[in-house]
């Protein structure tokens, strides 16, 4: 069983992550790929735990999850998931977060990119991305995922945790992976 952390950017994946390690899933990522995120960053901490994730690259290879050892947690973007190998069972939490937060967030995270240029159809490029992907998935019979808002995270970390444990996802420190939930990394809130 491989326990996948998934979503779109700054959807409170690497947050998901730090949940799953500190609850006692050991985590599989590329510490290349942690430095190529961290440089020429500013005083904005965008990820104050690490983004502990694997590069697209590497995720898009086919048999890719061929080289993860048997329950591990990896971080990959939602466009990866299709083609995750049908080798191995996999329990996926898919992070979803408003897409204006999410907006805010990135461009705060990433200044220097044109988020208008890259998601010209945002938001409903978010919602078919995700909608899509997680039907691919839920027809899978390898496949066990959950929907997770990072908000809801927010509000009741051990509500969330309690969430994971109950879809088979096996935090053996539940108190801990809990703590890791912290709503002060919360920096971009959308009334509506």
């Amino acid at each position: 069983m491989i326990y996948v952390v998934s979503g779109i950017h700054r959807s409170g994946t690497s947050m998901m992550m730090k949940v799953l390690m500190e609850g006692g899933i050991k985590p599989y990522w590329s510490k290349l790929r942690e430095k190529q995120m961290m440089r020429g960053r500013d005083e904005y901490e965008i990820n104050p735990d690490g983004f502990w994730e694997v590069g697209q690259q590497q995720y898009m290879q086919m048999g890719f999850t061929s080289t993860v050892p048997d329950e591990s947690c990896i971080k990959i973007q939602a466009i990866g998931l299709p083609i995750l190998s049908a080798a191995k069972g996999y329990k996926i939490v898919l992070m979803r977060r408003e897409p204006e937060a999410i907006k805010q967030s990135y461009q705060k995270a990433f200044p220097k990119d044109n988020f208008e240029a890259m998601y010209p159809s945002w938001p409903s490029h978010y919602w078919q991305l995700l909608d899509g992907v997680k039907g691919i998935m839920e027809a899978r019979r390898d496949v066990d995922l959950i929907e997770l808002w990072y908000d809801d995270a927010l509000a009741d970390p051990h509500g969330a945790v309690d969430k994971l444990i109950s879809h088979g996802f096996p935090l053996r420190s539940p108190k801990s992976a809990a703590l890791v939930i912290n709503p002060e990394y919360r920096r971009f809130v959308v009334n509506g």
